[in-house]
């Protein structure tokens, strides 16, 4: 296992677009959590809980089972 958290992530956790412009990025926190962040401002838009399998808007609204993180970037735009 590697030292840098970003190992686990193609493209360092970098989401990109069919035009290959920047989206969001993946990041996993101590807990094991994993937040996504939307660009250009780099406010989190979700998180999403391994735990529990379930998805959470940034105001705490429930989204779904699974991993729907990429969908919050969709979303917020």
């Amino acid at each position: 296992m590697s030292d840098s958290p970003w190992d686990e992530f193609p493209d360092n956790g970098f989401l990109r677009d069919s035009h290959n412009e920047y989206l969001g990025r993946l990041e996993r926190r101590s807990d094991g959590s994993e937040w996504i962040t939307q660009y250009p401002d780099n406010q989190p838009v979700g998180r999403y809980d391994p735990s529990t399998n379930m998805t959470w808007d940034v105001n705490g609204n429930f989204v779904g089972y699974g991993n729907l993180l990429t969908a919050l970037l969709r979303r917020a735009r």
